[in-house]
């Protein structure tokens, strides 16, 4: 009888994972399975200057991935990797929204915005629409062994890696006052 049933609900899910796959495909290449709503929907206000607020954590994230840029209500380009170094140097040079005093999150807050539901990517694709499937830079970094690594969130499917990498892509984010 328990298996029947386990069967029945994995039966349930590949079907809710085949119609979210279907109705999101003319959008995104977004896998979520159905039934699961959206962990941060509630909280992500957009504000309609290229910015995303998460009233959960206070922070103000820019919607696009280095390399773009916000127009027309979209980010526009592609997403560019850049050097751990470089991200620093671009984070404190970046002049958008009005904002100054933008800088790479930390892992705590990169992960904060994984949409543990869905993968391919795993962040919601409304809210930040040219996140890339790869690997994201974030300012947290740790000794292993002799050398160190900074920590990035794979935003295929929101695991945190600490490989040391030539190149990563970059969200930029500030502290709302």
């Amino acid at each position: 009888m328990k298996q029947g049933m386990y069967l029945n609900w994995l039966g349930s899910i590949f079907t809710g994972v085949v119609l979210c796959v279907t109705s999101v495909s003319a959008v995104a290449a977004q896998t979520c399975p159905s039934g699961l709503e959206s962990q941060l929907e509630e909280r992500l206000e957009d504000q309609e200057d290229g910015t995303i607020f998460d009233t959960e954590t206070g922070l103000l994230w820019w919607r696009c991935s280095w390399g773009s840029e916000w127009e027309t209500a979209q980010c526009q380009d592609e997403p560019l990797k850049v050097g751990w170094e470089d991200a620093l140097v671009l984070a404190d040079e970046l002049a958008v929204a009005g904002y100054t005093d933008w800088r790479l999150p930390n892992i705590n807050e990169l992960q904060s915005i994984v949409e543990w539901g869905c993968y391919d990517p795993a962040i919601n694709a409304s809210a930040f629409p040219d996140v890339e499937k790869g690997r994201y830079w974030s300012s947290s970094a740790r000794k292993v062994g002799d050398e160190g690594v900074v920590l990035m969130v794979d935003f295929f499917n929101g695991r945190v890696r600490d490989q040391s990498l030539d190149s990563g892509y970059v969200l930029f984010v500030r502290q709302m006052q």
